[in-house]
């Protein structure tokens, strides 16, 4: 082989080190891309569940309260 072809060789060789380098770096960079945007979802759906979740608590303690209260004062009906 000579000089030339060689080198030839050399420069081909690095081009496609460089092209499967990027290539790599590319897909490596969608799949964090990905995986962040599947975990900001998920942070989002467990802010929303916890946001019900609070903004159920004073109704449901009225509820509690409305039933404690019915049970306390039973209804006496008197026949006519």
């Amino acid at each position: 082989m000579s000089k030339r072809e060689r080198t030839l060789a050399l420069v081909v060789g690095v081009c496609l080190l460089l092209v499967a380098g990027f290539y790599g770096l590319t897909k490596w960079n969608g799949a964090i891309r990905v995986r962040r945007a599947q975990i900001a979802s998920l942070e989002k759906a467990v802010r929303d569940k916890n946001r019900n979740v609070r903004l159920s608590i004073a109704p449901a303690d009225r509820l509690q309260d409305y039933q404690r209260r019915t049970r306390m004062a039973p209804f006496h009906f008197v026949s006519p």
